[in-house]
């Protein structure tokens, strides 16, 4: 009986009072941004009738970037539906400034001297744009103001027609 009390406990066995285990607390991660806006309240840059040739329209826009990764800035318009766009000149500017009627604007550089037709129309061939210490990464908070100013020239083959309406884009991507 003796024997079998004894078999009946060693079946039960030996349990360790020994563990560990280690552990890498609160993993994760976040994806970074690329983020550019402007302050041009949704409104045209430019929406003229009625022009007189030669003589010129002006408006600012600044375009602040809000992003938290290094980014590059690209500007380009987007297509024409009309046949004014040879006899229409950009004069492109970059700046500082924060009133889109240009009252407190102070040129930099040009940055676009040409036709409205001619200007990049897509991202690839977009104009490549500095921040406000002339970099081409844009990071969180920089900020340039960019005068756009328009005029048609003076060439009786400009009469009646029209551009249709376009856009400019502003795209960042990370760098």
């Amino acid at each position: 009986m003796l024997a079998g009390v004894f078999a009946a406990c060693s079946g039960y066995g030996v349990f360790g009072a020994f563990s560990a285990s280690t552990q890498n607390p609160s993993s994760a991660f976040s994806l970074g941004t690329v983020t550019v806006a402007d302050n041009d309240t949704g409104t045209a840059l430019y929406n003229l009738t009625d022009v007189i040739p030669e003589e010129p329209s002006e408006r600012c826009i600044k375009v602040t970037y809000t992003g938290s990764l290094g980014a590059t800035l690209k500007m380009y318009r987007g297509s024409l539906s009309g046949t004014l766009g040879p006899y229409v000149t950009l004069d492109i500017n970059k700046g500082t400034g924060d009133d889109p009627a240009c009252g407190d604007f102070s040129a930099g550089s040009t940055i676009y001297n040409g036709t409205l037709s001619a200007f990049p129309a897509s991202y690839g061939a977009g104009l490549a744009l500095t921040n406000g210490l002339n970099s081409p990464t844009w990071s969180t908070n920089n900020a340039r103001t960019y005068r756009v100013r328009v005029e048609i020239v003076d060439d009786p083959a400009a009469a009646a027609k029209n551009t249709g309406t376009h856009s400019f884009t502003w795209q960042t991507e990370e760098a």
